[in-house]
């Protein structure tokens, strides 16, 4: 007998959603995969559409989804991630949180809308203004705090040198330091995508808590090793670009905050 394959629904059944007379792209998920499980037995109730999805749910909290919205099946295909990321990062983010993203673009559209509060850090004026075009026309200004700290094109970290040209701490200082003027004492979820990748990771450390959760999107990249010295590993995926997701070492928080030097250090010692 051939070996049995993994089950498999789309994320279009899971989150339907229709846009005008047009379904939204489908995108599959791994039914057998426990993050997918968990995930949807997180969902709401009326989020769900099939009797799969409800069976699964069974014995998961109940939601108010009257606070925020769970990202469509059109909003996950804008990420151009896969459906396993997309299932991971869901997995991670949770009704109510308090969300911070370093770089903007398909994930404001996706994960901001299940926030509390949301936060979005973005370096490029030009696709600010993109973004904030973009942010109202889907009726979200009131939603997000969309924090453009731009750095002029020629300073490094544009990806001209190189397409993994990302920049530094001091270079990037602050767009990477806008957590520290947010206001917020603990952030759940933070997701980095964006330019200093590294030096948001340290700099974000004093606004974690013990079950908050950062994620690094593209995060194969050998040189984000120097995260592992202050974080411990919880999940990762190998998709079209990689997802890793982390909590903070319960170690380092003696040390915190870190001092700019320390930061910008991992930088210099490569």
């Amino acid at each position: 007998m051939a070996p049995q394959q993994p089950r498999r629904v789309p994320l279009s059944v899971l989150i339907p959603t229709v846009v005008g007379a047009v379904v939204a792209p489908v995108v599959w998920f791994n039914w057998s995969s426990p993050w997918t499980s968990e995930l949807v037995a997180r969902m709401p109730a009326a989020v769900s559409g099939s009797s799969d999805t409800a069976a699964l749910r069974s014995g998961g909290d109940a939601v108010d989804s009257s606070h925020f919205h769970w990202p469509s099946a059109g909003d996950l295909a804008g990420l151009w991630i896969s459906s396993d990321e997309a299932s991971r990062m869901l997995w991670a983010m949770k009704p109510g949180m308090i969300y911070l993203e370093y770089g903007s673009g398909g994930s404001t559209m996706a994960f901001a809308p299940m926030a509390r509060r949301a936060y979005s850090v973005e370096h490029n004026e030009p696709w600010c203004k993109k973004m904030q075009q973009k942010l109202a026309a889907k009726g979200l200004t009131n939603r997000i705090s969309y924090k453009c700290e731009s750095v002029p094109a020629g300073t490094g970290g544009w990806g001209i040198a190189n397409a993994f040209e990302e920049g530094d701490y001091k270079v990037f200082k602050r767009y990477v330091d806008t957590v520290t003027r947010l206001g917020e004492a603990t952030f759940d979820v933070v997701l980095i995508d964006g330019r200093a990748r590294v030096a948001c990771a340290l700099k974000v450390l004093p606004y974690l808590s013990s079950t908050s959760t950062i994620i690094l999107h593209d995060a194969r990249r050998a040189h984000y090793a120097a995260i592992l010295d202050y974080y411990d590993e919880i999940g990762q995926v190998v998709g079209q670009r990689g997802a890793r997701l982390f909590r903070r070492k319960a170690s380092v928080v003696p040390l915190l905050p870190l001092s700019d030097e320390v930061i910008q250090g991992v930088y210099e010692r490569k």
